[in-house]
């Protein structure tokens, strides 16, 4: 009975050791200074509106795979033993 009090003790101890040199060791890291960091480069912008050939070729693909899911969706819901009584 007793050891297992004793190890209880040491395992707490043993994690707030982990933790007390977690933060040390963070503490310890200097921040960067401003003059270190790269400058963020905004995200660029490309506008593809001029292409309508790959939009209608998207808007047909769009098309044929709902079109594929609704008659999937159709033909499992008249299978036998797949709906609850």
């Amino acid at each position: 009975m007793w050891r297992r009090r004793a190890l209880a003790r040491l395992r707490g101890i043993g994690a707030a050791a982990a933790v007390a040199v977690m933060a040390l060791g963070i503490a310890s890291r200097a921040p960067v200074a401003s003059s270190d960091r790269k400058p963020v480069q905004p995200a660029r912008v490309v506008d593809f509106s001029g292409d309508q050939a790959e939009l209608q070729l998207l808007r047909r693909e769009r098309r044929e795979a709902n079109a594929y899911s609704e008659a999937l969706r159709n033909v499992s819901a008249r299978r036998f033993g797949d709906r609850p009584a």
